[in-house]
């Protein structure tokens, strides 16, 4: 019987550290979520990462636009050709608005994330993401973006795949919101 638990318990074991080296799931096709965060959020705390060229890219609350912060996977992700010309209509778009476009790439090859941009002639910026700065996002599934206002309070978060549609309606939304101080 002692030997019966022995298992049990290497089993227990060994499934939770498998489920705790997994990369966050893709919600399933079709099965966006939204949940409005306005007012409910912590702030996201400034960051600076590393783009595939090994430059900085970071994210300062106070002094940023109006950000959209996206966290997917341009080399692996399905609709990832479909994502990269959704953000790019986004920077586009709104851009010239004080919005800002920020992508964090959950990636660990830096040439293919490159390719990917040079592909898809992507002028926001994106950023190699790293596991802390998922954490502190706490981030749950991919592709995930969040809309945070000019002192990094999330307005908005969205888990899965959101159609252009969507992201300009939560924009224009917090475009003609109450002004901040």
């Amino acid at each position: 019987m002692r030997h019966v638990r022995s298992i049990v318990g290497i089993l227990l074991a060994l499934a939770f550290l498998t489920a705790c080296g997994r990369a966050p799931e893709a919600p399933t096709p079709g099965q966006p979520t939204a949940s409005p965060a306005q007012g409910t959020g912590n702030p996201v705390p400034a960051f600076t990462l590393k783009d595939a060229e090994g430059k900085p890219v970071g994210f300062t609350p106070g002094t940023d636009a109006l950000t959209v912060l996206e966290v997917w996977a341009p080399t692996w992700f399905e609709q990832s050709d479909e994502q990269f010309q959704r953000l790019q209509e986004l920077h586009e778009r709104f851009g010239n608005r004080g919005v800002r476009i920020l992508c964090l790439a959950y990636e660990t090859d830096p040439p293919r994330v490159r390719q990917a941009i040079a592909d898809h002639a992507a002028l926001f910026d994106v950023a190699l993401g790293e596991e802390a700065t998922f954490d502190m996002l706490e981030l749950q599934s991919l592709p995930t973006t969040w809309i945070l206002d000019r002192q990094g309070r999330p307005l908005q978060r969205l888990e899965g795949f959101h159609p252009l549609e969507v992201l300009e309606k939560h924009l224009e939304e917090a475009l003609s919101g109450p002004s901040e101080e």
